[in-house]
């Protein structure tokens, strides 16, 4: 027992303080007026995905901009479109219509390597079946998206101390509850698991990072963990 509280007395900041350890203060947005001619970091033009077998489109004609420092929420009930969207826009699912631009440059028909290489993250819905390999350990998982580069190598072999010493870098700077680099994805709880890979997304210098329904699953101190990160990352002009 953490508390005894009468119901009269108390409120839900109060129980949430209880319930993960520490305050968690109401965050309110204010929309901050873009500066103007902002960059646009995503933009759609005029994008279907039409599923063939069934005949049906999973979304039909959108358009959209996404500028520097500029958060987007599409919202809706669940399964009309919004995982296609992002799949979409990670490379997973190619279009029936339209095209995207990152940055201005059109990604509509380059594979998901490509579009990380030009700086778009991605953080899916399903981060056991999508976002990290349970099997496998951290230092594995923070791999997966930089394998192709050459600051891992040593000769002809992968530079597993500076792999250890980044992973362990990454457990710091999130805070995630893990026994080490060596820690296997699936001993975490799903908070930590979630942070994994946000730490992986953030830090690949994406420009542009896509979330697919990022607190999911989570607890009210995971969920806050994670609009921290996506707010500090929209200060530094990701979109």
């Amino acid at each position: 027992v953490v508390g005894d509280l009468r119901k009269s007395e108390t409120d839900e900041l109060e129980l949430s303080k209880l319930m993960v350890g520490r305050e968690i203060h109401e965050r309110t947005y204010v929309e901050d007026k873009l500066p103007d001619h902002q960059a646009v970091g995503l933009e759609l033009q005029n994008v279907s995905i039409r599923d063939p077998k069934e005949d049906v489109y999973h979304i039909r004609d959108i358009s959209l901009q996404v500028h520097e420092g500029e958060i987007l929420g599409i919202a809706g009930v669940s399964g009309n479109g919004q995982d296609a969207l992002c799949d979409a826009l990670s490379g997973y699912r190619r279009l029936s219509e339209g095209k995207i631009l990152l940055n201005g440059q059109d990604i509509s028909n380059t594979d998901a390597r490509e579009r990380i290489r030009l700086g778009l993250g991605y953080v899916p819905s399903d981060r056991q079946r999508f976002g990290l390999i349970m099997p496998m350990k951290l230092t594995e998982n923070m791999f997966l998206k930089r394998s192709y580069e050459r600051v891992w190598r040593r000769r002809a072999l992968i530079d597993q101390k500076r792999l250890d010493a980044y992973t362990a870098e990454k457990i710091r700077a999130y805070d995630i509850k893990a026994t080490g680099p060596d820690a296997v994805a699936r001993s975490l709880s799903g908070g930590n698991q979630q942070k994994v890979v946000l730490a992986r997304e953030v830090d690949l210098g994406s420009k542009v990072i896509v979330f697919d329904q990022p607190t999911r699953g989570l607890d009210l101190g995971a969920m806050d963990n994670i609009h921290r990160t996506i707010l500090n990352e929209k200060r530094q002009g990701k979109a």
